[in-house]
């Protein structure tokens, strides 16, 4: 953590404060699944998170049709 430029760094990757708190919010709560489209959060986000609960939209979107959610 860069306190002076509230960035973080995951593996390399330079991700600001709210991107590491949306992933240390899924990292506490176990049901919580991160859906984004941001590439560098996804990469981050699957190191500290089990890879199978950060998708981007779209897996979402097919996750949901697996279910029978979406059509």
């Amino acid at each position: 953590y860069e306190q002076n430029k509230n960035i973080y760094l995951v593996n390399g990757d330079k991700i600001s404060i709210n991107d590491y708190s949306l992933i240390n919010i899924c990292e506490k709560n176990k049901d919580y699944i991160l859906v984004t489209d941001d590439k560098k959060l996804i990469r981050s986000a699957k190191i500290i998170l089990d890879s199978s609960r950060t998708l981007n939209f779209q897996e979402f979107l097919d996750e949901l049709r697996d279910l029978n959610v979406l059509q």
